[in-house]
């Protein structure tokens, strides 16, 4: 979504006549996108446009963090509200949180503002650390995962996070962006996965290995989310979604898919003592996690 989608509505009389006419959906005071361009949007697309939208209004170039930050770059967010912007303003700012706009005050910003999505935002590493200090623990997991997964060199990445809350102390985030750090481990394919081992930490059980590959009946290998070696144990984290996302489907019919994935897990059941399918209510709440991995003995 280029800039150009979000539209301001002053002098032009065709842009008050479409918005009289519902061709319009209001973003914000002054601010309108397509209906339709609107309804397609996903709500990190419509966060996006709100953004672009705050960023028109704006006198000065604002500095966007937390979640939108995240949204920019593209960093997945998980239990979080999207329906309003995050920006950064000087401590002695008289600015205030109002409408759908969240101000947060900095006594001096440490890592200098970057661009991404043609938008002015904080670092991934500092909207990082501001997930982990103002937000609940899962986000930053899944955040550092992400991050970690998308770096060259995870190890290298890890290290200049640390480095970087080393060379900062003492502040609020310190702790947080820590544990998220030990947790994540880079490994995840999505954010569930990621989720997953937080809870494994919150149910005291031991820690998985993460892509394991098995060697199947034809030859070919098939690779599961999570595997305890000694229990014999295996977990997938992503339910069926794979019968429903195009980019898994690559260009099956669901059905086919549907044999596909079957013929898979039956090979690696015959490889496995225990198989095991969570789906996000499963792992959100943390009940259904919990009764399925009771029933493997691992609890």
């Amino acid at each position: 979504m280029s800039t150009d989608d979000v539209r301001r509505i002053g002098a032009p009389r065709s842009l008050q006549s479409r918005r009289h006419a519902g061709e319009l959906h209001r973003i914000r005071r002054d601010a309108y996108i397509d209906r339709e361009t609107w309804a397609a949007l996903d709500p990190a697309g419509r966060h996006l446009a709100r953004m672009r939208a705050v960023a028109a209004s704006a006198r000065t170039e604002p500095l966007f963090s937390h979640e939108s930050a995240a949204i920019a770059w593209g960093i997945p967010l998980v239990g979080v509200s999207l329906a309003r912007v995050h920006v950064e303003v000087p401590a002695e700012s008289a600015a205030r949180s109002r409408g759908d706009v969240v101000r947060h005050r900095r006594e001096h910003r440490h890592g200098a503002s970057q661009r991404a999505r043609g938008l002015r935002v904080t670092s991934r590493i500092e909207t990082l650390l501001d997930l982990a200090a103002d937000r609940p623990h899962p986000v930053a997991v899944v955040a550092a995962d992400h991050l970690l997964a998308a770096a060259p060199d995870p190890d290298a990445l890890r290290a200049v996070i640390l480095e970087e809350i080393e060379g900062r102390r003492p502040f609020r985030g310190a702790r947080p962006a820590e544990a998220a750090l030990r947790q994540a481990t880079g490994l995840a394919e999505s954010p569930l996965e990621s989720l997953c081992m937080v809870r494994f930490a919150e149910l005291g059980i031991t820690m998985p290995e993460q892509q394991v590959e098995f060697l199947l009946d034809d030859g070919e290998r098939g690779r599961v989310d999570f595997f305890w070696r000694r229990e014999g144990v295996v977990l997938e984290a992503d339910g069926w979604r794979k019968l429903e996302d195009p980019e898994l489907l690559a260009g099956r019919m669901p059905a086919e898919a549907l044999r596909d994935e079957k013929r898979r897990e039956d090979a690696i059941r015959r490889r496995c003592r225990t198989f095991v399918r969570v789906e996000w209510d499963d792992v959100w709440h943390g009940h259904g996690l919990r009764r399925k991995l009771e029933n493997t003995g691992l609890i």
